[in-house]
């Protein structure tokens, strides 16, 4: 079995852990506005974004993107969600879920265009922001290098909580290195708020050093 087929089978059960609290919150935000369940929404889904641009699911990536873009606009309060968005939104977690489905019967969701539903969701974006709808560029997943290392603001309101400087170091010969990272990304992620946390991605491992 390759590697990239390995992670095929981590993706799947990340993936559908992400997109069913994206959904739970969804569900929630019929109730009411909910600053909580925004921001689980927008995480589940840059989390959905990334780990597809890192696998090269390229059309997955691209419906993840566009919700975040929605999700981004949302948080910073200059839109609300509506019925009507909601819709929209849990047909596009529907799309999701096929890709995923798609994904763990061998596919790479490419048999799932969903040109529809980032045109609608452009559409709206450029409605409620007054930005105009922009051709879609193609993106190539970054991969974090040691000159590219970022440390996460810490807020003023969490000073007095721990914060830690993490380092972790993939083998040079490790295959997929991005994806790797953005494992690594997602369990940091269930230990402590990414306000909190400062983390170090190295993906080159020290001469003689094997991890």
């Amino acid at each position: 079995m390759s590697e990239f087929e390995a992670y095929r089978g981590l993706f799947v059960a990340e993936s559908r852990e992400n997109h069913e609290n994206m959904v739970k919150f969804l569900l929630d935000l019929e109730k009411g506005e909910d600053q909580n369940a925004i921001d689980e929404i927008f995480r589940s889904i840059h989390t959905l974004k990334g780990a597809s641009a890192s696998m090269g699911f390229a059309d997955m990536e691209r419906l993840c993107h566009a919700m975040e873009d929605i999700f981004q606009l949302i948080r910073s309060g200059n839109a609300s969600m509506s019925q009507d968005l909601g819709n929209l939104l849990l047909s596009c977690s529907d799309v999701l879920e096929q890709m995923i489905d798609d994904v763990e019967g061998g596919g790479d969701t490419s048999s799932l265009n969903p040109d529809e539903q980032v045109h609608t969701l452009k559409q709206w974006l450029s409605d409620h922001s007054g930005a105009s709808v922009s051709k879609e560029q193609p993106t190539a997943p970054a991969t974090p290098s040691v000159a590219e290392t970022q440390e996460s603001p810490v807020s003023d309101e969490n000073s007095d909580l721990p914060t830690y400087n993490i380092h972790i170091t993939v083998a040079s010969e490790c295959m997929m290195k991005d994806v790797r990272a953005m494992i690594a990304i997602g369990n940091l992620e269930a230990l402590g708020s990414n306000l909190m946390a400062v983390s170090i991605f190295v993906l080159q491992a020290m001469p003689g050093k094997k991890h």
